[in-house]
């Protein structure tokens, strides 16, 4: 569902991600602890019934020193949480510690007050305890959801950064291996001209011509040895220097931006709803929906009309102001609906506000990673695609200069020699073969490295210099490969899959396999230790790009992306009665 620019979530997306966070280990953490002294210590401040800012500030002081009392055994709590191994295990700790926290506040907030000011507070268990249940589970569930994703997408960047450290590393030793093959090919050129011209000066003979044929196989040998050498190391070993891909900091008013359509009116009103109730039942509840709905839309229009031209600090001071001017509508509109609320009725002044840049804060925060996520994964997948092509185009110059060693001088050598054999070479001979072996020399020399599309070996070749990469083609995928689209889309789906197996777990060791179907379709497999994380289980880009049938699931310990491919064949007789091209087609399937 939208509203204009602004996407609203599915409620079952809503619900998913917050039992994820609940269970996610990571739902008390320093953010969520400063979120609650904001709102719990200074905002929601127990009642005495007085209007003067004494009054507040007595309250204020019982309710922090409140907030540090149940503070101490949340650290328990916090690092209890992360040291559980079963996520229902996790969020049973997190609600029962939100619940007892919400009862023992009333009691806490009550005894503080008599022992410091010899005062009680006003309103009864009950409706406080709901009230708190309300504004913890508000609280705590929203920052929650955004810094578990927040971590989650910093620590796939993290992996993602190795990785991209890792093939910086493989393309820096592409261009040393370019530099050297070239230095390689000169020096052996240089000795073959050299030991061609003592050939030509001594004696002419059957065996010499044919010793110096085998100096030149020689030469191929080692050119072809060269050719043949991986670019990439053991991952173990590999010596890794991390650049910093994460998001950049920035101060808090750069960081304010309008929020989801109604997210801080529903979030506020939810804190407030148990008070509420108890004060003018279900209208007065729906009253303040009636009041806080189009406030919060109201104040979205001026934000997005105003920020669109207005960015950086002076945006942020404008998100601040409208919505404090929200809060002085929202203490107006309050006292309308309950009258003679005192204190309490100036608490959406500054709540209001302390909600919306709080939540604000926290997308920009979430968002900011998730860019930063993205921008490496497609970083990581261009970057190994470039580097395999890359691959092979450096050993360009080497098997070109085999091929012109075989045939230009090898070949000259078999004639030469003959000539010599049968009635002795004539000057005119020696000639010819000097100018001939001149001439494949001087084209090895001006060889340069050629620009040729990237294989699936060279692909693989290049991602075992990240993981170790495991592969296992059935012996009817060769003819299959040998089609150069059909090769194309093999090398994007382990591509993907290879990313995948780096964002969703970090893995060090993954499979891929390549079979077929029943039906004589190409099946791709690329599999790997891991966790599919909440958010890609919902599909990405990535995948959805994939030609083919595509699957993403988690199947045991392991995350598998599955790829069906139809063959040239079953494309052709598909396309010959009519139908839309198999190949042109995508989908995402989650399991």
């Amino acid at each position: 569902m939208s509203w204009g620019r602004v996407v609203l979530p599915h409620a079952s997306t809503v619900v998913g991600a917050w039992w994820h966070a609940l269970g996610s280990g990571r739902f008390f953490t320093w953010w969520s602890a400063l979120v609650s002294f904001i709102i719990m210590g200074l905002l929601v401040v127990p009642d005495y019934g007085g209007t003067t800012l004494l009054s507040y500030a007595d309250a204020a002081i019982v309710s922090v020193l409140g907030w540090v009392l149940l503070a101490i055994p949340f650290l328990g709590v916090a690092r209890l949480e992360r040291r559980l191994h079963s996520r229902g295990a996790r969020a049973a700790i997190v609600l029962a510690a939100l619940v007892a926290v919400s009862a023992a506040r009333p009691l806490v907030n009550q005894s503080l007050s008599m022992w410091l000011f010899d005062e009680p507070t006003i309103g009864g268990w009950p409706v406080r305890f709901a009230t708190n249940l309300g504004i913890t589970l508000a609280v705590f569930s929203f920052v929650a959801v955004a810094t578990a994703q927040y971590y989650e997408d910093r620590q796939t960047t993290q992996r993602l950064a190795i990785a991209l450290a890792r093939m910086d590393a493989t393309r820096h030793r592409a261009a040393l291996y370019e530099a050297g093959a070239r230095r390689a090919i000169e020096h052996m050129v240089g000795g073959l001209r050299a030991q061609r011209d003592v050939l030509l000066r001594g004696e002419l003979t059957f065996e010499a011509v044919r010793a110096y044929a085998d100096l030149v196989r020689a030469a191929s040998h080692q050119l072809g040895d060269m050719a043949t050498t991986s670019l990439a190391t053991e991952p173990s070993t590999q010596s890794v220097v991390v650049a910093s891909i994460a998001p950049v900091r920035k101060p808090l008013l750069e960081r304010l931006s309008p929020t989801p359509v109604f997210c801080v009116s529903l979030i506020y009103v939810v804190m407030c709803a148990p008070f509420g109730f108890a004060a003018g039942g279900m209208v007065l509840v729906l009253a303040m929906l009636a009041v806080m709905l189009p406030l919060d839309a109201l104040v979205g229009v001026i934000l997005r009309a105003s920020m669109r031209r207005i960015t950086g600090a002076t945006g942020g001071l404008i998100f601040i102001g409208v919505w404090t001017l929200a809060g002085m509508a929202a203490v107006v509109a309050g006292d309308v609906l309950i009258p003679g609320l005192g204190i309490l009725g100036l608490v959406p002044f500054i709540a209001l506000p302390a909600a919306a840049i709080i939540i604000s804060a926290t997308i920009d925060a979430y968002r900011s990673a998730a860019r930063a996520e993205a921008r490496a994964t497609a970083t990581l997948a261009r970057n190994a695609l470039a580097l395999a092509k890359r691959a092979r185009t450096v050993r360009s110059p080497l098997e070109a200069a085999i091929g012109v060693l075989h045939g230009g001088v090898q070949g000259r050598c078999v004639i030469f020699a003959a000539r010599v054999d049968e009635s002795g070479a004539t000057p005119a001979d020696i000639a010819r073969f000097r100018t001939e072996t001149d001439a494949a020399f001087d084209e090895i020399i001006g060889l340069r490295p050629v620009p040729a599309p990237g294989d699936l070996e060279g692909l693989l070749a290049v991602w075992r210099d990240v993981v170790d990469v495991a592969s296992h083609f059935a012996s009817e995928v060769h003819p299959m490969l040998d089609d150069a689209v059909t090769q194309h889309h093999v090398c994007d789906i382990v591509n993907e899959g290879l990313v995948n197996a780096v964002k969703h777990g970090g893995a060090r060791h993954v499979q891929v396999g390549l079979d077929t179907t029943s039906d004589g379709n190409l099946r791709v497999r690329v599999t790997s230790p891991g966790v599919l994380a909440h958010a890609a289980s919902v599909g990405g880009r990535g995948i959805a790009a994939l030609p083919g049938a595509a699957h993403l699931s988690q199947r045991g310990a392991n995350v598998v992306l599955e790829v069906v491919l139809p063959t040239a064949d079953s494309v052709k007789s598909v396309t010959s009665v009519g139908l839309v091209d198999p190949l042109g087609s995508a989908h995402f399937v989650a399991r």
